[in-house]
This record gives C-alpha cells, structure tokens and sequence, in this order.
C-alpha cells in the first residue's frame, strides 16, 4: 500500500510487487493503470449488449441469440476471473473467445460483413493488451477469413444477386484490407498511447528527483550552519 500525500488528505493506492525487489512490478502496474479499467469497462459493456440482445431476441425469435448469449455469458465469466488472474491473460482471453463466436457466427450466415467486428475486437485489444499479443490476434484473424473463404464460405469475388441486382454480403474484397488497416491503427494507437504516458511518466520522475536534489541540499546547508556555529 502506498500513500500519496494531497491537499484534502491522504490518499492511498494499491500497488502489486513482483519481484524480489517489486520496484519494477510496482511502475508497470503504475505505468499500465489503465488496461485493467479498460478491460473491465469492455467486459462489463460486453455483458450488458449480450444479455440485452438475447432478451431483445427472444421476443423476436431472432436467430443472433445463441450468439448474443454466448457473448454475455463469456463476457460476464471472464470479467469474474478477472479478479482472480492477471488481466493481460483475462483480456487475450476474452477476445480469443470473442474472435472465435463472431467467425463461427460469420462462417454459419456467410457474412463477411458480420467478420468486421473483427476489426473493433483487434483495436480494442491493441489498448487492452501488449502488442505481441494484437499481432497474435490479427494473424488468427486473417487466418479465419483466408480459411473461410477458401472452404467457400466467403467468396474473393463481389457476387451479385441475379434478380434483385444487390450485392451479397459474403465477399471479403472489402474485409481483408479492411482489417489490414485495423491492424495498422491499432498499432498507431497502442505506440503513441503507452509512448505519451511513458514521457509524462519519466517527466514526473526527473521532476520528483529534482525535488529530492533541492531538498537534500537544503538539509546539507542547515547541518552547515548547525556544525558553524556550534564550532
């Protein structure tokens, strides 16, 4: 527990050691405050959309609830677990479980348009997870959708129905590049996001090391004055 010392009183924050030392656990859970709020938000919105939709779809007789509620149900259990694992795991693991319902959903309606919420779960990722991770993420992606539409579930070509004159919604013409510049965004966002806190961080510390310097001397020049004039 460490306690930070404010204007209207002390406030106290929980810090997690690992290592020996904890000193390097300590700042990396400082400097990654706000991926396990993130996770918890995008879980607990996850929970209520899921539910909500299979409440939604039972009076409609919609054929999305058993997605809907797949989504809900994995949603809500992995945010429990969360308490009890560390979130980096709990969060790969949420939207592994999510990549894997939305391309069963997708390959079932040959949907491609439905596999773009495979973009939204690579960004999202991208804040909620380490790089490494997102790249894992996209090349299970990209995987799905090369697989998908080579078992004919989607199609490379933008096939067009005979007697209405619309487009179907199984060609992956606009997916695949689609997701190419998910991908790229959300190593935009993951770099410059930790790299901006990285710098207001280190700012702070050089700042609190100048602090700790003036005070030091400061000390230093009383002893002086002290040891003077008792001489």
């Amino acid at each position: 527990m460490e306690k930070l010392n404010t204007e209207n009183g002390t406030v106290k924050r929980k810090t997690r050691d690992q290592g020996p030392a904890g000193g390097k656990g300590r700042e990396e859970d400082d400097f990654l405050w706000f991926r396990p709020l993130i996770f918890r938000w995008f879980a607990g919105v996850a929970v209520f959309v899921g539910f909500g939709m299979t409440v939604y779809g039972l009076f409609l007789k919609g054929s999305y609830v058993p997605f809907a509620a797949g989504v809900g149900a994995v949603s809500l259990a992995l945010l429990i677990l969360g308490r009890y694992i560390p979130y980096q795991a709990a969060a790969f693991l949420l939207l592994l479980v999510l990549t894997v319902l939305v391309a069963m959903t997708s390959a079932a309606i040959h949907s491609a348009l439905n596999a773009s919420f495979l973009c939204i779960i690579l960004i999202v990722g991208s804040i909620m997870t380490t790089p490494v991770l997102t790249t894992l993420l996209f090349a299970a992606h990209m995987g799905f959708v090369i697989v998908a539409a080579s078992m004919g579930y989607f199609s490379f070509a933008q096939n067009k129905d005979p007697l209405t004159g619309l487009y179907y919604a199984d060609t992956v013409t606009v997916l695949l590049p689609l997701m190419i510049v998910s991908y790229v965004v959300s190593m935009v966002v993951s770099r410059v996001l930790i790299g901006t806190i990285q710098k207001q961080v280190e700012q702070y510390r050089l700042l609190r090391k100048a602090q700790e310097r003036m005070l030091m001397q400061e000390k230093m020049a009383s002893l002086r004055i002290l040891t003077g004039g008792i001489a």
